[in-house]
This record gives structure tokens, C-alpha cells and sequence, in this order.
């Protein structure tokens, strides 16, 4: 079982933003053991290693071993959305073929005290692999430019642009809909997390064929609840504030 707590020290620690911090989900397949000892030199012109989904990389002794970047393991594909900080696009894994979804952020556009808001979405996410109602964190970067966020592949875009598409959204539909959508928030909120920022764009579905298997994304703006009054932040979310507007008008 992973230690989560200890690795987000040491990356956090590490003082070295030359590396590149890799996390595997909870119950990820263990990878060959490999020897400090006999590692190359990272400043050597030797090709890089292959690396698959499931690898744990210590930035501890990332300084003795060659430094596998995010391009090494996966090839983007094409752009799915863009943000003001982020930008996600769909890529593939080098050996396996396998489809996901990676969200980059680019360090450039973060204040220096961005990093910890960065590693607390990881961390969060981390916690919730095996919530089958949370979008799942399959790889995790930290590089000098940006950070690297693999996530599960969801195909059916997020509920706002079907809605846009359909000129029919049955009864039936929205009640299912809505019904996942108070589980995955039970979840959440059984585990200690409060999203705060539910809205139809960071609900996807899984493919184009369902309109309500939903799963919950984006975890920027999540918070662990320690204490009944330990979310202190107030805001309203702008999609309801408009709402309420316009019906007041």
C-alpha cells in the first residue's frame, strides 16, 4: 500500500525540479525492482527506459537514476479542452496503447505558492482510486515546466455539451443522472472531501452511448473536511449565482 502522506513530502521536499515525480493508484501492478547501485548516469546520452503505469519513483533517489519525463511514457494525441491555468489533452501510453486523458499545468502561469493547491488535487485524488464515482488519477508528474495529471480516459465529454447536443433530455435520464450524482457526492463526503465545485462541465460520462453514468472530475478546488466548520471559504458557484439572477429579474 502506498505511503501517500510520506511521498507527498519528499516531492514536496525534494528541492530538485529537475526531477520527475511519478505515483501509481492504490493496487497498481509493481514493476521490477531497480538497483541504485547499478542505475546509469542521468547525465549519460543513453536512451531512457520505458516505463508502464505503476511505477513509484522516490525523488530522493531520483538524482541517481535516469529521469523519465512524461513525453518518455506517453505520446499526446489531440486537445480536448483548454483552461486558463490547464489544458487537457488525450494521449496514449507508449507500450500498452492505452487511452487516457492528462492534465497540464503549466508552472509558468502559477505563483510559486500554486504548488501545494497542485499536490493537495493529487493527494485528494490519490485517496479516491477506488471511488468508482471520482474520475481516477493514473500517473503524476512534476517536472520544471509543468505538471503532468494522467487520468482515466472518459469518452463521452461532460454532461454541459451533451445537454447542448440533445434536443431531448428525457425525465428518466435526468432522475438517473441526478441520483449518481448524490452517491458520488455521499462518497466524497463520506470519505472527509468536499468538492466545491460541482458544475455539469467537471461531470463526465463514461462514452457516447450513456446521457447519465457519470463520474466526478476536477479536484482543484477540493478540500479535506477535519472539522464541522473547517471550510471557510464562502462563495456561491457562478452558474447558480447567474440562475438565481436571472429568475429574480
Amino acid at each position: 500500500m502506498l505511503n501517500w502522506d510520506k511521498d507527498v513530502v519528499v516531492i514536496h521536499n525534494s528541492g530538485n525540479s529537475n526531477s520527475s515525480s511519478q505515483l501509481s493508484p492504490v493496487g497498481a501492478p509493481s514493476s521490477p525492482q531497480v538497483s541504485v547501485a547499478g542505475a546509469a548516469d542521468p547525465s549519460a546520452s543513453a536512451p531512457m527506459p520505458a516505463a508502464t503505469p505503476g511505477i513509484v519513483r522516490s525523488s530522493s533517489i531520483m538524482g541517481k537514476l535516469p529521469k523519465i519525463k512524461f513525453e518518455n511514457v506517453y505520446e499526446l494525441k489531440q486537445k480536448v479542452r483548454k483552461g486558463t491555468c490547464a489544458v487537457i489533452w488525450e494521449c496514449i501510453h507508449r507500450i500498452t496503447q492505452e487511452t487516457y486523458a492528462v492534465k497540464i499545468i503549466q508552472r509558468n502561469k502559477l505563483q510559486p505558492q500554486d504548488d501545494n493547491l497542485i499536490l493537495n488535487e493529487v493527494a485528494i485524488l490519490q485517496s479516491l482510486n477506488e471511488n468508482k464515482y471520482v474520475v481516477h488519477l493514473m500517473d503524476f508528474y512534476e517536472e520544471d515546466d509543468a505538471f503532468y495529471l494522467v487520468m482515466e480516459y472518459m469518452c463521452g465529454g461532460d454532461v454541459f455539451d451533451r445537454l447542448v447536443t440533445l434536443t431531448i433530455y428525457t425525465e428518466n435520464d435526468a432522475r438517473l443522472l441526478v441520483e449518481r450524482l448524490l452517491k458520488a457526492v455521499a462518497s466524497l463526503h463520506k470519505a472527509g472531501i468536499a468538492h466545491r465545485d460541482l458544475k455539469p462541465q467537471n461531470l463526465l460520462l463514461k462514452d457516447n452511448a450513456t446521457h447519465t453514468e457519470i463520474k466526478v472530475a476536477d479536484f482543484g478546488f477540493s478540500r479535506r473536511c477535519h472539522t464541522p466548520e473547517s471550510l471557510t471559504t464562502r462563495y456561491v458557484l457562478h452558474e447558480l449565482s447567474f440562475f438565481l439572477q436571472k429568475r429574480l429579474l
